[in-house]
């Protein structure tokens, strides 16, 4: 089937798609699991640099981690492991057979869990840190 493979392709199918609760379900699952994975990658690699580095290097990069843009790349990091892990247990919970019939509400109130979750995060992260 020539045509039918690739980002081209899938991006073309998914535009074409209105954002209905379960296209938009599909779409924040794939895309919160491959940011978690660069993530990772990014992670393990700053980690191995400082393995490397003689001296003060884990203590300089820590330092940089502590610093406002990190603190906040880790909470929309926080978002997109709530997001994808409450998810992914909503699926679950349709594989075995509950909330079948109720699909949409349980995936709203597992956003609706998701977001309580990443304020009260930022709101303790920013407490601790003195933004506010």
């Amino acid at each position: 089937m020539a045509g039918h493979s690739g980002l081209g392709y899938y991006l073309r199918r998914v535009l074409r798609v209105s954002l209905e609760t379960g296209t938009m379900a599909h779409l924040l699952h794939r895309v919160t699991g491959l940011l978690i994975v660069v993530y990772l990658f990014l992670h393990i690699g700053a980690m191995s640099y400082t393995y490397f580095d003689a001296g003060s290097g884990f203590d300089d990069l820590m330092a940089t981690f502590a610093s406002t843009p990190f603190l906040i790349v880790d909470l929309v990091l926080f978002a997109g492991v709530m997001i994808h892990g409450l998810n992914g247990l909503r699926i679950m919970l349709f594989d075995m057979g509950y909330f079948s019939r109720r699909q949409k509400e349980l995936f709203w109130v597992m956003m609706a869990i998701a977001a309580t979750s990443v304020l009260i995060a930022t709101w303790l992260v920013g407490a601790a840190h003195g933004w506010w």
